[in-house]
């Protein structure tokens, strides 16, 4: 694979041709080391490395990628990506590490290293976490830079352009993977002194983002989710803050929608909000998309969010498709009568709300929600489950153990991500608990039952 798909370096200024042809070595035997300590050093996990180079560097010698959030806006060019990677390549294999630094840096401030953090295009790339707000460009003042003149496209490569409307392709054999690598805010000893970011987001994949809101704003801090298909995305619950100064929810979801449609543009792209449940922790950033062009908000009691997902009747499955990406819809009382799981067969991930998550899980109707652990079970065993999600964290890292009510740090908090085993161990649990009210503690979570 030749980097960039001619044979003799360019001619550039200030002694550096000279010092590229006394340092030359095969630039693919480079290229292929290079890639490889990548693949080894810091993008290991999420298959090969050499191919999403390549696709990057295809798009880039089409166009410049819009980088409409760097500082200051701009673009990125084939030539501002290639500089890095041509000297570290070109015998310098001790700036290796350095490059594979700057793209790390880069994935986790801005996600997909040369993409989402620079606001450009690279989606392909494994993402990070992302703060909002802001989302700046990483800084590569530390790398080698000079001007380069511009390559010409590859007859291979003149095929497309990285600015058409190219439909994604979410149809997989097995869910694509994603990354829970990620250490969420958890609040601060002095809610007043927190400088966390109202919203925290991460991004799983290049098109599913998870986000968390921030402790010292509400001790819920409950998680919200963002998928993106072809037509539409969909935010499943808005938070427990109604105020868009303290909690902006809809302009960190414009944001982010903004940065995907660079990269897959679209016209008349539109919003659907769903929700969990109907309680004011998930619903009560409604109000900020009141308005919003291309956006239906389906109402979260039980009547309108059954009817529009067209859900009968407990472990009856619905479908929303957001163009290719399909979500399966399933009622699940006992938390709350109006309680729906969400399942996304492109990603795997099965989204419980607060029915399922590690903390208290408040029962509000013990047979439905005895009915709703079966159903969920049994759901769970004809589907690929890659982590079960639900939207908020109460325990501590001591088995059995919750912070109290109300608490604005948490610290020691255990993962987010539950497994499919889990939802078993809630069903014997509840066998366990029997009829009897009260609070019962077990590992990972803790069932409250007061009768009505």
């Amino acid at each position: 694979m030749a980097l960039d798909g001619i044979a003799d370096p360019v001619a550039v200024t200030g002694g550096t041709e000279t010092a590229l042809a006394a340092a030359l070595v095969s630039t693919d035997e480079a290229f292929g080391q290079f890639l490889a300590t990548c693949q080894a050093a810091a993008l290991a996990g999420h298959g090969p490395v050499a191919p999403r180079v390549d696709a990057m560097l295809r798009r880039l010698r089409h166009t410049p990628l819009p980088a409409p959030h760097a500082t200051p806006p701009g673009t990125l060019s084939y030539q501002e990506a290639l500089a890095p990677l041509k000297f570290a390549i070109l015998g310098h294999p001790v700036l290796w590490p350095q490059v594979i630094h700057q793209f790390t840096q880069i994935s986790r401030i801005g996600g997909a290293p040369l993409g989402w953090g620079m606001g450009a295009a690279c989606a392909s790339w494994p993402a990070g976490t992302v703060w909002y707000p802001p989302f700046r460009r990483a800084r590569m003042d530390a790398l080698p830079r000079t001007r380069c003149a511009p390559y010409p496209v590859c007859k291979d490569d003149a095929r497309g352009s990285v600015m058409t409307s190219t439909r994604v392709d979410f149809t997989s054999s097995a869910p694509v993977p994603g990354t829970m690598d990620v250490r969420w805010i958890h609040g601060s000893p002095s809610a007043k002194h927190n400088t966390d970011p109202d919203i925290q987001v991460h991004a799983y994949n290049e098109h599913t983002f998870i986000l968390r809101q921030n402790k010292a704003i509400d001790y819920e801090a409950p998680f919200l989710f963002l998928l993106f298909g072809n037509d539409r995305a969909v935010l499943l619950d808005t938070g427990a803050t109604a105020s868009a100064e303290h909690f902006p929810i809809q302009r960190t979801v414009d944001d982010l929608t903004r940065r995907w449609l660079a990269v897959h543009p679209r016209e008349d792209y539109e919003l659907l909000v769903l929700h969990t449940h109907a309680h004011g922790d998930h619903t009560a950033g409604d109000t900020q998309f009141t308005g919003r062009a291309g956006t239906v908000v389906v109402g979260a009691d039980r009547a309108t969010a059954w009817a529009y997902l067209e859900l009968d009747e407990p472990g009856r499955a619905g479908r929303v498709d957001l163009g290719g990406r399909m979500l399966e819809c399933l009622a699940t009382p006992g938390h709350h009568e109006s309680a729906i799981t969400f399942y996304d067969r492109y990603t795997g991930l099965l989204f419980t709300g607060d029915t399922v998550y590690p903390g208290r899980l408040y029962v509000n109707d013990w047979p439905a929600f005895r009915s709703t652990m079966d159903s969920l079970i049994r759901f769970a065993e004809s589907r690929p489950v890659t982590h079960v999600l639900g939207c908020h964290i109460e325990m501590t890292g001591v088995p059995g153990v919750d912070y109290p009510v109300r608490t604005t740090f948490q610290p020691d908090e255990p993962p987010l991500q539950m497994t499919t085993q889990q939802l078993r161990d809630i069903r014997a649990a509840i066998d366990e608990v029997g009829d009897r009210t009260g609070r019962h503690a077990f590992a990972d979570f803790i069932i409250c039952y007061e009768q009505p």
